[in-house]
């Protein structure tokens, strides 16, 4: 029949998912019911017509007459284009199982869980290394004891041979009749005795020779690699090998035989990389057992006898290194292991050239000349590997995809770091440094033209390195710390000189690195950018003195801001202003306040013409420089506000180098006036520089005014109000408490001179500020600063009739009277210029004044003053007094009727707040 295969083939699937099911403990479901058909029911996974696939899938096909015998399936002609829409029912029609019935598997069969490991796998792993230690110290016992003195070298062999293939045959018969689990024991074990039996016969009995002790050491090998293939079972063959790695660790005491010793190490690495190669699945994990393995058992030998052996070393850690080399290749042809495959070799580079420059530079003629050629050419192997092998010089361009991709960008990155080392080992002291820069600036450019961000990397990485050995370790070099010229202040050594080269080849790399789209390579070129500049700072701090390392400064500066046109990438103008901001710190600290700290500090030179304040006006005209480039290029309003507050950070730098200049000249004239010896030094330098500061403050504010710089002029203003006050505060009142009265003419002297020009000073400030519009940028609107400045300028008149009242009368009684009616004058003063100017604050600080002032007289002039001068106290006071009231009566109903624009009363009089400003 047609259907008898179809048939055939269901049988046996509903066989195999009975079998499942039995092992699985799967509780039978019910069979569905029967449907009443003329014919018996077939093995067909097709549904009745009514629910069929068929139907559904073709609704355009009319379904058959209702009672109608369903039609025999039909073997379709072709195999359909498109699987079923409906997913075949989960059961079909229940058929008889076949009373043939297949074992289970040994996978079915193998039970799980926690016990299972312990006792199974964990067991057979532990029993090998105690079956195979345990035969090394019976074999071992017998030849210290004697034991085998009666019987012959090759009996003794073969004896322990017997023993490891009675174990193996042991596995195999548990490996067909048991489990693999089961085998693992006997398999390790077996091999562990025959790899020590292999390396007795050649290194105890001497019986065979060298090559005949190598070839059974192979034999070895490839019956261990035979059987770990057969078994399939990674515990197998990391066993062995641990086994193996045992033997010469337990046996071996450096009896001369260095050949043997490194042949049988040779045999196990091959093994090891060999299972690796061939099932790398399940025996991957041997290639790093079997590397670390080989690491640690040379190490130990080259400690011990390399030096000695050294050309034996290099032939034998060559061959371990090309071996590793070729079986990633390989396994990355392959597209396995994609992340082992460069560890593993990286590793063993490490490895390789450690030891070997190690031996090379201890042991080999002409020392360390070799290392350098040494680890090039491990370093050119490794790139040929990817040219080969790899995508080539494609591998650098482009994202890696595969494993071989992977592997070739590994390799050439340890050509790169393998050709810095060899530069560092082949040159002796500022000679790596000039390689190390080299080989950064080439890499570079070959990144820009491949393109290749490895390359970049790369190239910025030694960059790096060259730089911190040229900082920390090349100026303690003898022949770099020779003086080769002096000009001035300046010393040129061989270390300057490699600085510059430094600093030359940090800027080539900022320009000539490609740009990125990501964050980090943006940031790169101001980075390297910014590392010269630093270089640079450091070079003409450490050879230049004083004054001239600022000069190196300022020529770094200028050089920086004539060329931020070529270096917008490099941030040029931000590094500009970090060198400003250092001049002027350095200028201020260490060039002027440093020197005058000094005992024997001596105000020498002519002021305003010496270098010191040619440096401090020079950086002002940087500052101003810097300040245009950023208003020019601003683009936003932020920008411009930098550019403001720079430009006012330079005139206040200017203004602090004029007060030094100012110092020195006072200096000098105070010792050899005989008009200023009245004056305490103290005070003379804070008068001076007060009217100093309000002057340059002035100025400042003069010179922004219309230029569209409120920060500036704001800046001149906090600067004028700020000398205002110290002359209020430190040059009057406190001199006056703490040291007294000054000695000094009546108004002619430096304290009233200081406070007129104060008070003139405030009042042009008054009437800038009037003609300067309102700009949420400026520091306060212009009304609210003119009253400051009114209250300030009220304040120095204030001072300055107090002050010459208490010099002219001295510590008298009359002091008292006097000041009180000054304090009264004044406050009468203040209250006209409130009603002619219509400024409610003056009017209350007058009125203010004249309330202290009654205070005053009841009770101080009361207490202290004598009864003549407390009469004039009292009267002056009273009259005073009077003639205020007489004043508000007159004016007060038209002027602060016009403010409020209505008639006045009385009522207004006591409740208003002030006029309109």
């Amino acid at each position: 029949m047609a259907e008898d295969p179809w048939r055939d083939e269901l049988e046996r699937l509903l066989r195999r998912v009975e079998r499942i099911e039995q092992l699985l403990e799967v509780p039978p479901e019910p069979p569905p019911p029967e449907v009443a058909s003329p014919q018996p029911a077939r093995p067909s996974a097709t549904p009745p017509p009514e629910v069929g696939a068929r139907e559904r899938a073709k609704p355009s096909v009319a379904p058959p007459p209702e009672g109608a015998p369903p039609q025999p399936p039909q073997r379709p002609a072709a195999p359909p284009l498109a699987p079923p829409t409906e997913p075949v029912p989960a059961r079909p029609p229940a058929i008889a199982p076949s009373p043939i019935v297949t074992p289970p598997t040994e996978a079915e069969q193998a039970p799980r869980g926690l016990e299972f490991f312990f006792g199974a796998k964990l067991a057979a792993w532990a029993a090998v290394p105690l079956i195979v230690i345990a035969a090394a110290f019976l074999i071992k016992q017998g030849i210290d004891s004697g034991w085998w003195g009666q019987m012959a070298e090759s009996t003794r062999c073969l004896l322990i041979a017997g023993f490891g293939l009675v174990l193996l045959i042991g596995g195999e018969i548990a490996l067909r009749r048991i489990s693999r689990a089961a085998s693992v024991s006997l398999f390790g074990a077996g091999l562990g005795v025959l790899y020590l039996d292999a390396f007795a016969t050649f290194f105890y009995f001497t019986l065979l020779s060298r090559e005949g002790a190598f070839a059974l050491m192979a034999v070895v090998a490839l019956l261990g690699f035979a059987i770990t293939l057969r078994a399939s079972f990674t515990t197998i063959g990391v066993l062995s090998l641990i086994g193996g790695y045992l033997t010469p660790l337990l046996l071996w005491d450096g009896g001369g035989r260095d050949l043997e010793l490194l042949s049988y190490l040779t045999v196990l690495l091959a093994i090891g990389l060999g299972l690796s190669a061939v099932a790398p699945r399940p025996f991957r994990l041997l290639r790093y057992i079997a590397l670390a393995s080989q690491i640690t058992l040379g190490l130990i030998w080259l400690i011990e006898y390399g030096q000695r052996l050294w050309i034996m070393a290099v032939i034998f850690m060559s061959i371990w290194w090309s071996m590793l080399l070729t079986e990633t290749v390989y396994a990355a042809l392959r597209r396995q292991s994609r992340a082992g495959n460069p560890i593993a070799l990286l590793i063993a580079t490490a490895a390789y050239v450690t030891a070997g420059c190690w031996i090379i530079g201890a042991s080999a003629p002409g020392g360390p000349d070799w290392l350098g050629l040494f680890t090039a050419a491990i370093g050119v192997l490794g790139a040929a590997a990817a040219l080969q092998f790899g995508p080539g010089l494609d591998g650098l361009r482009q994202k890696p995809r595969v494993a071989m991709d992977v592997l070739a960008l590994a390799l050439w990155a340890q050509f790169g770091v393998l050709i810095a080392v060899a530069i560092a080992l082949q040159f002796d002291g500022y000679g790596q440094s000039l390689s190390w820069l080299a080989v950064a600036v080439a890499s570079i450019e070959i990144g820009r033209r491949l393109p290749s961000r490895g390359v970049d990397v790369f190239g910025l990485t030694i960059g790096l390195l060259a730089l911190v050995r040229i900082a920390l370790l090349d100026p303690h070099i003898a022949v770099l710390q020779n003086e080769l010229a002096a000009v001035g202040g300046i010393s040129i050594n061989g270390w300057s000189i490699l600085a510059l080269l430094a600093i030359a080849a940090t800027h080539t790399a900022a320009h000539r690195l490609r740009e990125g789209t990501n964050a980090f390579w943006r940031i790169m070129p101001g980075v390297a950018a910014a590392i010269g500049v630093l270089f640079w700072l450091s070079l003409c701090y450490e050879r230049c003195e004083g004054l001239w390392a600022t000069g190196g400064w300022l020529i770094g500066c200028a050089a920086l801001l004539a060329g931020r046109r070529f270096g917008q990438r490099q941030g040029y103008l931000p590094l500009a202003l970090f060198m400003l901001a250092a001049i002027a710190a350095k200028w201020l600290i260490i060039d002027a306040a440093s020197p005058r700290m000094a005992e024997q500090w001596t105000a020498t030179g002519v002021p305003l013409w010496n270098w010191q304040s040619a440096m401090a006006l020079a950086t002002a005209l940087l500052t101003w420089w810097a300040s245009r480039i950023m208003r020019d290029r601003a683009a936003a309003q932020a920008a411009g506000i930098g550019a403001q507050i720079i430009l006012a950070c330079g005139a206040v730098f200017l203004l602090i180098a004029l007060s030094f200049e100012l110092d020195r000249a006072l200096m000098q004239v105070a010792a050899t006036s005989q008009s200023l010896a009245i004056y305490s030094p103290a005070l003379l330098r804070m008068l001076a520089l007060t009217a100093l500061w309000g002057i340059g403050a002035l100025v400042i504010m003069q010179l922004s005014r219309g230029r569209d710089l409120p920060v500036v002029f704001g800046t001149g203003w906090v600067l004028l109000a700020l000398a205002a006050l110290a002359w209020l505060g430190f040059d009057t009142m406190y001199w006056r408490i703490m040291e007294g009265t000054l000695p000094a003419t009546v108004v002619l002297n430096l304290q009233f001179a200081v406070g007129v020009l104060l008070a003139a000073l405030l009042w042009s400030a008054i009437r800038l500020w009037r003609r300067q519009p309102d700009d949420p940028e400026a520091l306060g609107r212009p009304t609210d600063n003119i009253v400051v400045a009114l209250i300030l300028l009220a304040l120095v008149g204030l001072w300055l009739g107090s002050l010459e009242i208490d010099r002219f009368f001295g510590e008298t009684m009359a002091t008292n009277a006097g000041l009180s009616v000054y304090w009264a004058l004044y406050g009468v003063f203040l209250v006209v210029v409130g009603f002619a100017r219509r400024a409610a604050a003056a009017r209350y600080a007058g009125l203010a004044l004249l309330a202290i002032t009654v205070a005053k007289v009841l009770f101080i002039d009361l207490a202290t003053v004598e009864r003549l001068w407390r009469v004039v106290s009292f009267l002056a006071s009273g009259l005073l007094l009077v003639g205020t009231s007489l004043l508000y009566t007159k004016l007060s109903p038209r002027i602060l009727a016009s403010a409020h624009g209505r008639g006045f009363t009385a009522e207004d009089a006591e409740s208003t707040e002030g006029d309109r400003r």
